[in-house]
């Protein structure tokens, strides 16, 4: 704990949030104390992390269940949701699902970020059958290059 807190100032961020979700599912006595501190650095780090990162950061800080590291400043989830709501776009399906899993958990209520999952999810649902017609057109096109190598000489020169 203590190399990881004096070394603290010297990781990139991706570093830090693998580091926080490593900690928070080794199980490790030590790991919500070492959580708390990275705390110290969350309003640096949150803007350096793509937004499935920040995801994952959220849900080691909720299953260990540290939140506000000074009373004087907002939650880490108060502070995430601007960040995590104009990286929305760049969410899967399952990590919308993650994110309001963890805030209704949490029961941290934010408007905007809630607006920005529920158009993200339209997005994914409304591209949902284009993507499944270029699988199947995909599907098809190999379906036809095996067709053509095999009726040839079992060479895949050949067509």
């Amino acid at each position: 704990e203590q190399l990881i807190t004096r070394q603290l100032y010297t990781w990139q961020p991706g570093e830090l949030a693998r580091l926080s979700v490593a900690f928070a599912r080794s199980g490790v006595p030590e790991a919500k104390e070492l959580l708390r501190r990275l705390l110290w650095r969350v309003d640096w780090l949150l803007p350096h992390l793509r937004a499935a990162e920040m995801v994952s950061t959220l849900e080691a800080y909720a299953l260990l269940h540290v939140r506000e590291h000074d009373p004087k400043r907002p939650d880490l989830y108060h502070t995430a949701a601007p960040h995590l709501t104009s990286g929305s776009g760049g969410l899967s399906a399952g990590e919308v699902s993650r994110v309001a899993a963890v805030y209704k958990q949490l029961n941290v209520r934010e408007a905007a970020l809630f607006e920005a999952l529920g158009a993200r999810l339209v997005d994914l649902l409304q591209a949902a059958p284009r993507r499944a017609a270029e699988k199947q057109a995909k599907r098809q096109a190999k379906g036809q290059v095996e067709r053509r190598v095999e009726g040839g000489n079992g060479t895949a020169g050949e067509t």
